[in-house]
């Protein structure tokens, strides 16, 4: 893959391929808990839930392994009824990404030695063979948002982390809302700034989640 597809490709799978060998493993299970919230919905299982609510806290330091292992165990059995219950109920579009959804929010839970293969192979599978699934559309822009252009690593000056602009950074990290993404901009810029690869990506119109490059390299979080 060159720079110039991963910055303007549209097809998932290819982008995974690359982040197999080197990516923070905190990252990928924070794209894979992306891709879970993107479409679940009240009929969800509690547990299937809660594997990507722990998922969450483990990659803060705020869950055991234990418990990271305990939530995974509980979401594959809880997906196991729902899949059944969901098929022949539905479109088969909508039962995909149903069946997809509930598998991989117990991959987001892999242990470690397992997670890079799980996230980069079996979700580039997926995203492969249902390529044309809307679901896919948006997950290219996720992993600009969270990996940034592995082409281009940032180097970010200490300095630029000023009162603000961490406070900015935590409150969209603990909060999910990037709305203010422009004004972390213009708080970097204040500070010293003079990346355009950052300001741009704090200005540009997202969407972010979660693991955004630039908001983690503010907190300093790898």
């Amino acid at each position: 893959m060159t720079e110039e597809e991963w910055l303007t490709g549209t097809n998932p799978t290819p982008m995974l391929a690359l982040l197999r060998s080197n990516s923070s493993v905190r990252k990928l299970r924070l794209f894979a808990c992306t891709c879970v919230r993107t479409v679940w919905d009240d009929s969800w299982p509690e547990r299937c839930k809660d594997v990507v609510y722990t998922t969450e806290l483990f990659v803060d330091g705020r869950a055991t392994e234990n418990e990271l292992n305990r939530a995974r165990s509980r979401a594959c059995q809880a997906s196991r009824p729902a899949i059944g219950a969901m098929r022949g109920k539905v479109d088969s579009a909508a039962a995909q990404v149903f069946e997809f959804q509930l598998i991989f929010a117990a991959e987001a839970a892999a242990p470690n030695s397992q997670l890079r293969h799980r996230i980069t192979v079996r979700y580039g599978q997926w995203f492969h063979y249902h390529i044309n699934n809307p679901l896919i559309s948006v997950m290219p822009t996720v992993l600009r948002d969270i990996f940034g252009n592995p082409f281009r690593p940032i180097t970010f000056s200490p300095s630029w982390r000023t009162d603000t602009v961490l406070a900015l950074a935590a409150q969209m990290y603990s909060s999910r809302d990037f709305s203010a993404m422009p004004i972390l901009a213009d708080a970097l810029q204040d500070a010293g700034s003079d990346s355009a690869e950052v300001l741009d990506h704090c200005r540009g119109p997202g969407p972010h989640v979660r693991g955004c490059w630039v908001v983690d390299l503010v907190l300093g979080k790898d």
